[in-house]
């Protein structure tokens, strides 16, 4: 069952902080919490995931056309 109240308080939170971003966040045996950081840093980790994304699906395109 999804857990509502933590959306609520990172929606709430972020209304009162606009340099970070406010994060809801699953970690194993706590569930979902909140993590806050700066919006940089925010950028550069969305950043580096798309630039890793897109090596690994270029990867993928390459041996499955060229089979190596």
């Amino acid at each position: 069952m999804l857990n509502l109240d933590v959306y609520r308080q990172a929606k709430s939170l972020q209304k009162t902080t606009n340099s970070q971003v406010v994060k809801v966040v699953y970690k194993n045996y706590k569930g979902l919490s909140l993590e806050v950081e700066p919006v940089e840093l925010a950028v550069i980790k969305s950043s580096l995931g798309l630039m890793a994304q897109q090596q690994n699906n270029f990867l993928a395109n390459t041996k499955n056309k060229y089979g190596y």
